[in-house]
């Protein structure tokens, strides 16, 4: 493989994961009352920190859905 190629792999996957963090962390703390407003009151620290992982990685499909709901007003 080229080194060119492969930094350029590299850097996309790392940017990519940066934003998913910053998405995560958004969304573990103020964004999780739009997608189930009973979930996130109760949500305890450790259900959080749970989630963040996982919300990391798919934060281009929760972005969407978020968009859908802000835009629609309801359940998308």
């Amino acid at each position: 493989m080229d080194p060119a190629l492969a930094e350029a792999v590299l850097t996309a996957l790392g940017l990519y994961f940066l934003i998913g963090l910053l998405f995560a962390l958004t969304f573990v703390t103020v964004l999780i009352k739009r997608f189930d407003s009973n979930a996130a009151e109760a949500a305890p620290l450790q259900f959080r920190l749970m989630i963040t992982p996982g919300v990391a990685a798919l934060w281009p499909i929760l972005l969407v859905a978020l968009l859908k709901r802000l835009t629609l007003g309801g359940d998308a």
